[in-house]
């Protein structure tokens, strides 16, 4: 990759990890209630799924979800309940509590991973984002594109 193709993917994706999304507000949440143990392992749950999300468009399986209406409906309807389930376990949860973070702190580091990467495999708009940003910084020259995008 050319370093100016390298700077402005970086550029790219530094503005686009700083604008709030859904996951994000509910990381920040999560966080504040919670403490930052808990938004820190969502967190490495949703990195964990870009990494999917790469993967996926560095194979070429991004585009047969894209150009499958049945695979993306199916992929949207799953995403879609997922974030009325967690909506759901947020409702029953206790009152918040901000002086005693400890009572409502949630499972282990594995669950709360797990979720982060959930939230993340299951969100549609990240699949067609990588598929519309990545093969902008690809160069023409060196490596394969698969490569590139890894």
């Amino acid at each position: 990759m050319e370093l100016a193709n390298l700077l402005s993917f970086l550029l790219a994706s530094v503005l686009l990890t700083i604008m709030p999304g859904p996951d994000i507000i509910y990381v920040l949440l999560e966080s504040i209630t919670k403490g930052a143990k808990t938004g820190i392992s969502i967190s490495l749950g949703l990195i964990s799924g870009l990494i999917f999300h790469t993967a996926l468009a560095a194979l070429g399986l991004s585009i047969i979800i894209q150009q499958s209406d049945l695979a993306f409906s199916i992929l949207k309807y799953i995403g879609a309940a997922y974030f009325f389930f967690l909506a759901y376990q947020s409702y029953f949860e206790e009152p918040l509590n901000l002086e005693n973070k400890d009572a409502s702190m949630p499972s282990n580091f594995i669950d709360l991973w797990r979720k982060g990467l959930l939230m993340n495999i299951l969100n549609p708009k990240v699949s067609l984002f990588f598929l519309a940003l990545l093969p902008q910084f690809l160069s023409q020259e060196g490596w394969s594109p698969q490569i590139q995008m890894m």
